[in-house]
């Protein structure tokens, strides 16, 4: 039964996170929240799940980031040698960073990407992001809207139940768009920055992808937690696990955490945070995340590094694992 129930109840209450009500100066301001109401009818072996959601912007705390220029960090992302820098220095990645942004829509996937690409040479990094269960992109826009403007090229898949395969799928398609003459991606992309990562859902599928995927530097776990306790022997590469202390999934992240083995691990409870409300709560940590093992900004080691770093402060309630930064 709980085979069964597991995943609907993940996306029921979980795929759904989303700043999409369209108030979007709001969300940005506040933060993103979430009303939701569960009902439960005898449907489907007797335990069926109606879900019905309105969404809001009634303020997930507020986070107070510090800069990113700061700290001596001696990481280095990915597996490789050091990332050379590449991308505008900013003050915050609790704000938009310096990049214009458009979303190209499409029936498999939706790009989220600065709208000027390559401009002085630059090679954008790339995130493939699975969404949550009975979510789509659409619903993510504030957040793969932050992301881009930071320089980021975020690929989503569009189905609302996602799988492995649809997360290796984006990968393989935006990768050959690059290749593709004519394509408004050709030559602009950085095929050695790449990253991917999820929310519910789509972070387990991002742990069924990563067990045999070699062409990651980093991954991203929000809210997630494997059902089997198996996530985190499918991880390859440097790995963030961010939860909410009010999550539902809240021990298998804790499980997925305590069975972590030989790659770097920083795993975050952000207090006060439903399962909902992690992915717009942690948005500041995957930016900087993602700045640093993308994009060559080592110094942000030091923010990943207890007890004084940004990310172990304020709601940040977090630990790391085979940390050597």
């Amino acid at each position: 039964m709980y085979a069964v129930l597991g995943p609907l109840v993940l996306g029921c209450l979980g795929g759904l996170d989303a700043c999409s009500s369209g108030d979007v100066l709001g969300c940005a301001r506040l933060g993103c929240g979430m009303k939701m109401v569960v009902g439960f009818s005898k449907v489907f072996l007797g335990y069926g799940l109606l879900c019905l959601a309105s969404w809001g912007c009634d303020g997930v705390p507020e986070i107070p980031i510090g800069g990113g220029t700061g700290g001596v960090g001696v990481g280095t992302g990915g597996s490789d040698a050091a990332v050379e820098r590449i991308l505008p220095p900013v003050a915050s990645t609790d704000a938009d960073g310096p990049f214009a942004t458009v979303i190209d829509e499409g029936d498999d996937y939706w790009v989220f990407r600065p709208q000027s690409l390559g401009d002085g040479g630059l090679k954008h990094p790339v995130f493939v992001w699975g969404t949550g269960a009975t979510a789509v992109p659409e619903d993510y826009v504030f957040h793969f809207s932050r992301m881009a403007s930071h320089g980021f090229v975020i690929v989503a898949p569009t189905p609302a139940f996602l799988s492995a395969s649809d997360m290796t799928g984006a990968l393989d398609w935006i990768l050959a768009e690059n290749r593709r003459a004519g394509s408004p991606y050709f030559a602009a992309l950085d095929p050695d920055r790449v990253a991917m990562g999820g929310h519910s859902q789509g972070s387990t599928s991002t742990f069924d992808a990563e067990e045999n995927e070699t062409r990651l530097r980093t991954t991203i776990h929000v809210a997630g937690g494997s059902f089997d306790g198996r996530g985190s022997s499918k991880v390859r590469t440097p790995t963030a696990y961010i939860c909410g202390e009010e999550d539902f999934a809240l021990p298998n992240c804790q499980q997925d955490f305590a069975n972590v083995q030989d790659e770097p691990t920083f795993f975050a409870v952000l207090a006060g945070v439903d399962h909902t409300g992690a992915a717009r709560a942690g948005l500041p940590g995957m930016i900087a995340w993602l700045r640093w093992h993308l994009a060559g900004e080592t110094e942000r080691a030091a923010e990943f590094t207890g007890p004084a770093g940004t990310f172990f402060r304020g709601i940040w309630e977090s630990e790391t694992a085979n940390w050597p930064y």
